[in-house]
């Protein structure tokens, strides 16, 4: 798809047709990372050079939004195109954490993200005042001998890599320089507010955060060799804040995901009473039992969730939130017909905007 050459769109409609524009390279971006990577899964061998359609279309994106941004200074995005920007945002980073890519981040860049999550989770930690003395204690275990080494795991970034049959990259998964679980962990948050902003969150979607929580956690401590409890309680800081509850923007949406109307009477008030018991099944999960060695205590754990159903769960949870968007109008154009309209109005539309 590209505009016919030498042509542009009149002024009156360029924002729409700018729109449809960086609809369509979200959406196709976002599908040929999906079908690459499962193609490579099916395959269970490495990424090939020939795969590479998803690194042209993330570098047309990365070329087209400061254009788009240029001419539309004071544009805000629809709710749509709000929920395809995080799509392809999440998908990328959770498949690029094991090989460089042409829209990886600056280390730079996940330096700053990094102190953003951690204020974050800490500003949360702060508001729910959730840690007992007793969870002190039991979190102690992530305190000392830090970090473990791989031959107390008997795991490591190779084994993870092998594991999601990524063989190609030996240097580079596991360095301060790719993206973590954690990294991404907000942008799966909002996605998710976006995808369905007046709905309540699924046992479902749940378990599927749950389980994320859980291996954002392991990665951190078998992968990157995180030392004291920090990474285990930033990754579980998600639920309702009740002093963020009158939080606009994605933070408001991300809050009220997890908000229970009925709920005063639960656990925590006013939260989602499953999510509740949910994130503290699975935050406890990853703390050892006294005298248990933490070690020993992580590869047990990490052998009860394997790491190929995980990527299952979250690969299936963006296919099902591609599919839920609609078919960018520009695709349909590409296929010949537009939903709802004739081929010759069709034809006419194509005309119109300069595609023909």
């Amino acid at each position: 798809m590209a505009l016919t050459k030498g042509k542009c769109a009149d002024p009156t409609i360029q924002l729409d047709v700018d729109e449809m524009v960086l609809d369509y390279l979200l959406y196709m971006s976002t599908k040929a990372l999906l079908e690459e990577r499962t193609a490579q899964r099916i395959r269970n061998s490495k990424r090939p050079d020939h795969e590479l359609h998803s690194d042209l279309l993330l570098g047309m994106v990365d070329d087209f939004l400061p254009i788009f941004r240029s001419h539309h200074p004071t544009y805000r995005p629809s709710t749509s195109l709000q929920c395809r920007l995080h799509l392809l945002k999440y998908t990328s980073l959770f498949i690029h954490r094991f090989y460089p890519s042409v829209a990886a981040p600056s280390l730079s860049s996940l330096k700053a993200v990094r102190r953003q999550n951690r204020k974050r989770a800490a500003r949360w930690l702060r508001h729910r005042a959730e840690l007992s003395a007793t969870d002190q204690i039991s979190l102690s275990a992530f305190s000392s001998a830090q970090p473990l080494s791989e031959e107390s795991l008997d795991l490591d970034p190779q084994h993870v890599l092998s594991t999601f049959a990524v063989s190609d990259v030996i240097s580079f998964y596991g360095t301060p320089s790719s993206p973590t679980l954690l990294d991404a962990f907000p942008i799966f948050m909002a996605l998710s507010a976006t995808i369905a902003p007046t709905a309540s969150i699924t046992p479902a979607w749940m378990a599927t955060a749950g389980e994320l929580m859980l291996q954002s956690s392991l990665e951190q401590y078998i992968v990157y060799g995180a030392q004291g409890p920090g990474a285990l309680t930033e990754a579980f800081a998600w639920g309702y804040d009740a002093l963020e509850n009158l939080a606009e923007g994605e933070q408001g949406s991300i809050n009220a995901m997890f908000y229970d109307e009925s709920g005063m009477e639960n656990l925590v008030a006013g939260e989602v009473e499953t999510w509740t018991s949910l994130r503290e099944d699975h935050m406890r999960a990853l703390i050892p039992d006294p005298g248990v060695d933490l070690a020993t205590h992580l590869a047990n754990v990490s052998a009860r969730f394997p790491l190929d159903g995980f990527e299952d769960k979250i690969l299936n949870f963006l296919q099902a939130s591609l599919a839920s968007q609609p078919v960018p109008i520009l695709t349909q154009l590409e296929m010949g017909k537009l939903e709802g309209m004739s081929r010759e109005k069709t034809e006419a539309l194509k005309r119109r905007v300069g595609i023909m």
